[in-house]
């Protein structure tokens, strides 16, 4: 039987929710800004500056959440001096983390085409940097918003249109790295993260389709209790343990009177692909510990 790739876990509405964060957030800046209370200069360069923020924020989320999914994705580049990083930080800190943070530093003072770029390299969207006829306007952007944290002057005068054109321009950006995930992501709905993650464990022993059905809503899967029921007797002690791990993150009633505590085996006489399916089910629930709900 051919081995089923490990899946990748991510679901698709974490990355959008990214986007449709900071769009609410620029809108709610756009409605306010014509308040007389934000008129004052040092409020206006305050929100001036936090603008540019929103956009380096969404960036670096949405790099990321992919980043954690797709780790495959990280080169040396992500990561340099790794001796002297590993020693700085505990084991458990994932190396995509640390990735992610060395991205973030670019963000002060890298230049914007790099940035885009090795963005694009990580979450391989498409986004075509000498394309985008808005580069031009976020260099600019950058530097003044640089200027203006370091300072505390800009050439130009700060006023409610400078500021209504720079939202402009950084919700256009986002809007246009959002629907390129979209179109790149638009399968990894929670839907197919379940049906690939029981696929990934149990394979042709119990197929998807017989252990799960739509639920009415069409949105969430419920379980098939006769037939696990059932199925569960001819299931090895491993298989059994494996069972029990995934479905104890649907409802902890659910193999009552099918599996057993002494149907189980010791962790020690597994085999390693065994192992290598428990630790999954760990990493897939402590992303998605509602997943099942």
């Amino acid at each position: 039987m051919t081995e089923i790739a490990k899946p990748k876990i991510f679901i698709i509405t974490d990355v959008l929710n990214i986007f449709e964060d900071s769009h609410q957030e620029l809108e709610s800046l756009k409605q306010n800004i014509s308040n007389e209370y934000v008129q004052e200069s040092w409020f206006l360069k305050s929100i001036y500056t936090h603008i540019y923020t929103i956009f380096e924020t969404t960036l670096y989320q949405t790099y990321y959440k992919v980043l954690t999914a797709f780790p495959d994705t990280i080169k040396n580049q992500e990561i340099k001096d790794i001796g002297n990083l590993l020693s700085s930080y505990s084991l458990i800190t994932p190396l995509v983390e640390i990735a992610a943070k060395a991205f973030a530093r670019n963000f002060a003072y890298g230049n914007i085409e790099d940035i885009l770029k090795q963005y694009n390299d990580i979450v391989k969207i498409g986004f075509n940097i000498k394309s985008c006829d808005l580069i031009e306007e976020l260099k600019l952007y950058k530097d003044e918003r640089n200027l203006l944290v370091h300072c505390g002057i800009l050439k130009t005068k700060i006023n409610t249109e400078k500021i209504l054109e720079r939202i402009e321009l950084i919700e256009s950006v986002i809007e246009t790295i959002k629907l390129k995930f979209k179109s790149k992501y638009n399968m990894y709905t929670k839907e197919y993260l379940i049906k690939m993650s029981w696929t990934y464990i149990f394979g042709e022993t119990l197929p998807f389709e017989h252990c799960f059905y739509l639920g009415r809503n069409k949105c969430s899967y419920i379980i098939n209790k006769t037939y696990i029921d059932a199925i569960s007797k001819t299931l090895s002690s491993s298989e059994k343990m494996l069972l029990t791990l995934f479905l104890s993150n649907y409802n902890s009633m659910v193999l009552k009177g099918a599996i057993e505590i002494q149907d189980l085996c010791m962790f020690a006489n597994l085999a390693q692909s065994t192992k290598n399916k428990i630790g999954y089910i760990l990493e897939l629930f402590q992303a998605y510990p509602l997943l099942l709900q």
